[in-house]
């Protein structure tokens, strides 16, 4: 198993509906890093093909559309694991919040279903209901999606499957075009300390990547728009945060990760073995 790991959160604006313009970006993005060094492991943001589609569930997708075998196709020309977002899948007669992890080979290794639904969500999408987690040549690597990082026994639950790192993809914004000052400061709060507390907890590698600038979507041919938070960040056991974007702009942060910080974390601490009892 591999000790050091290079591992990246992306941090971009999504374009409401417009999944070829996000595609084109995700390519960019992969594609300039790569260029500057080898990876092991992306993370972008939740909703990354079409932001959000409270009212436009004809946009919703399936492992089997071309939107993301492309991204499978990404993870396999880049040779890297890829935590590709998540879109809204359906199922049946039902929606989810999906998150993916696309091995280097272009295969999808895991499959997640956001299991704390934002507050809108709850109108038009079903909550999972299972922690996911999968060993992998870089580690055991679970996923949660925005609002799970509140509800710690989520990642309990990854972290008695053994998981090492914890991939966060998020869609956290603030309502209106001018939030409460109050309000602002809340999420930015919430989201910092929320990670670092995962992170310090339970002895994992978190890695959240979440959106930038503006967050838009239609409401019955409408657009509307809030603020981004961004704060998108890496965690890591004794060290806390080591990378960080502390705006809500467009970026990516970048870290070389070594899996042996959260042994001699365990040794010192034991609060996997602890865990394990409980």
């Amino acid at each position: 198993m591999k000790r050091m790991i290079t591992v990246v959160a992306v941090q971009m604006e999504i374009a409401p509906l417009d999944i070829k313009r996000n595609l084109a970006k995700i390519e960019k993005l992969v594609g300039e890093l790569c260029n500057q060094q080898p990876v092991d492991l992306v993370v972008l943001p939740e909703d990354v093909l079409t932001g959000p589609i409270p009212y436009n569930l004809e946009y919703a997708l399936s492992e089997s559309s071309s939107e993301v075998t492309r991204l499978c196709q990404i993870a396999r020309e880049k040779q890297l694991y890829l935590a590709a977002g998540s879109f809204i899948c359906k199922d049946g007669n039902n929606y989810y919040n999906t998150a993916l992890l696309i091995d280097p080979s272009g295969e999808i290794q895991l499959r997640y279903r956001k299991n704390h639904l934002w507050i809108p969500e709850r109108r038009y999408l079903v909550p999972g209901n299972e922690a996911m987690v999968v060993d992998t040549p870089i580690g055991k690597i679970g996923l949660a999606i925005c609002w799970d990082l509140a509800f710690p026994e989520l990642f309990r639950s990854m972290i008695k499957q053994g998981a090492e790192v914890i991939c966060i993809p998020s869609y956290w914004s603030t309502g209106g075009n001018k939030p409460a000052h109050a309000e602002i400061k809340a999420s930015k709060m919430m989201i910092d300390t929320l990670c670092l507390a995962r992170a310090l907890e339970n002895e994992c590698l978190i890695i959240y990547a979440n959106g930038a600038g503006k967050a838009k979507y239609y409401v019955h041919g409408k657009i509307y728009s809030e603020n981004q938070v961004g704060h998108s960040q890496i965690c890591a056991p004794f060290y806390g945060t080591v990378a960080k974007i502390s705006s809500n702009k467009e970026g990516y942060i970048v870290y070389a990760y070594d899996r042996n910080i959260a042994e001699r974390a365990e040794v010192v601490n034991q609060l996997r073995a602890d865990i394990s009892r409980m």
